[in-house]
């Protein structure tokens, strides 16, 4: 699974496959939301993200909470979701509201970002953070006007404790993750 996230991780950024050789399953994939009912919380959202079906993906995230996922999923996993949740924001509007997208990638992203030593541990997701934080950047700046008329739209209701955005809240997060970087060794310098 980790080989066939990486091989799709290097056609995204646009490289060219590290030489492992992907074989195709034939088998159609199982459905995400049983395989997280059944307590397969790592295989349902690697299952979600290899469809690269959005709505799959925000349909399974719906069914748990970033922490949930954050604790479950390996640092590569939980970046490949950013990757394909920023980039959806380029195409549409999130099926599952502004506030809901935004909240997932703030966890995600400020998740990884901070997560100090444990990204060291991950090496596949330190060798793609630089590349993959580049293309969510470029998502988040691309995306930036669209969002802030969805986030201006957000009418807050009291007491139901759902995450209200603002505009700096994005332009935050659309500076974090284009200021950072992660060297050989986990630790941050430059740019992302």
């Amino acid at each position: 699974t980790v080989i066939i996230l990486e091989s799709k991780i290097d056609e995204l950024v646009g490289r060219p496959s590290t030489g492992h050789i992907v074989s195709e399953v034939s088998a159609p994939l199982p459905d995400p939301v049983e395989l997280l009912q059944a307590g397969n919380v790592l295989e349902a959202v690697e299952c979600a993200l290899e469809m690269r079906d959005i709505s799959k993906l925000v349909t399974l995230l719906g069914f748990m909470t970033p922490t949930q996922l954050v604790i479950n999923c390996n640092k590569l996993v939980q970046l490949c979701t950013a990757h394909q949740l920023a980039e959806d924001l380029t195409l549409r509007l999130p099926q599952e509201g502004i506030s809901k997208r935004l909240e997932w990638l703030n966890s995600l992203i400020f998740g990884l970002l901070f997560s100090g030593g444990g990204i060291s541990q991950d090496g596949s997701a330190t060798e793609h953070m630089r590349p993959v934080c580049a293309d969510i950047s470029k998502f988040l700046t691309s995306a930036e006007s669209n969002v802030i008329a969805q986030i201006e739209q957000v009418v807050e209701t009291p007491g139901n404790g759902t995450y209200i955005p603002t505009a700096i809240d994005f332009k935050y997060l659309t500076l974090s993750v284009s200021g950072v970087n992660f060297d050989n060794n986990g630790g941050k310098s430059g740019k992302c």
